[in-house]
């Protein structure tokens, strides 16, 4: 009993380390999951739509449909990135929305006018987002909508982790750069097939 009290003592006063001394921070680079979604910045507010910039690629087969919904976010307030086709392949669900690690508020702000959205994050850097249509992808979310309201805290989309605990996928070779504001293509323009290929 003497002993325990001892040992209590120096552990106290600093003397002698306890066995829980070290901290429990997990490392980050060994960390390894099946995770690939990244989780919003904690209590962040959706940003301005004019302090994100924004580019439009189409998977399907609808001519025009990228400049149109470019157009619509434009309305909306966000700066044009540009607007193309994605020949990497044929998006199934409704809009895959990249961006890099500076960008994750700025995708999460986007992701909110889309219904059930997939993030993702890339290699990129600053803060542009690309939103891929996919063959589910009707409309946007309507502006009266209650959950695009400014004041609602960003929350995340499916199951995610921070984006320090995520492998990126590979940038696309060409993105849009911020503060670029190029008009949408037209509706019946060429495919761009280096638009959204990652370099060799």
């Amino acid at each position: 009993m003497g002993v325990l009290a001892f040992m209590s003592y120096n552990i106290y006063s600093g003397k002698t380390e306890g066995p829980f001394a070290e901290p429990f921070v997990s490392n980050a680079a060994g960390f390894t999951s099946d995770v690939t979604t990244p989780c919003p910045p904690p209590g962040a507010l959706p940003l301005d739509a004019g302090d994100v910039t924004v580019r439009v690629l189409n998977s399907t087969d609808q001519q025009g449909l990228a400049a149109r919904t470019l157009e619509d976010l434009v309305g909306r307030g966000f700066l044009p990135g540009g607007a193309a086709n994605f020949t990497r392949f044929e998006y199934e669900g409704t809009a895959r929305i990249a961006f890099g690690i500076d960008g994750v508020q700025q995708g999460y702000t986007i992701a909110r006018h889309f219904d059930h959205p997939e993030l993702v994050l890339d290699s990129r850097e600053g803060t542009a987002v690309d939103v891929v249509l996919g063959i589910e992808f009707d409309k946007l979310i309507p502006l009266s909508s209650p959950e695009l309201a400014p004041d609602i805290i960003l929350t995340q989309i499916a199951q995610c982790l921070p984006a320090i605990n995520i492998n990126p996928e590979p940038a696309p070779a060409k993105y849009p750069i911020v503060g670029v504001s190029p008009s949408p293509s037209p509706s019946g323009s060429a495919p761009s097939p280096d638009a959204t290929e990652p370099p060799s």
